[in-house]
């Protein structure tokens, strides 16, 4: 587990229908909805216990199922400030 780094195995869930079900950082909150899928990580200290009482649960799972996955569009504008600041930065 590294902060920033997740794999595709979320999105190509989701896509595919299915409950995303991963083990990742807190970090995930950033780059998608942390209700559409499940996280792991933060269920360790009391032994996966909410885990189950989200499987056993239509209602949980239904309500994980009507979330979107990426509440915000993904922006290239910031990669693209950085460069342009980087850019100027060498021809200065």
């Amino acid at each position: 587990m590294y902060p920033g780094y997740y794999t595709e195995k979320i999105p190509e869930a989701f896509y595919a229908e299915c409950l995303p079900i991963t083990w990742t950082d807190e970090n995930v909150k950033n780059d998608f909805n942390p209700n559409a899928f499940i996280n792991l990580a933060p269920m360790t200290w009391c032994n996966f216990s909410p885990l189950q009482e989200i499987i056993e649960s239509r209602a949980l799972l239904e309500k994980y199922s009507s979330q979107a996955l990426i509440l915000n569009a993904p922006s290239i504008l910031p990669f693209r400030d950085f460069v342009k600041r980087i850019l100027e930065d060498a021809s200065s």
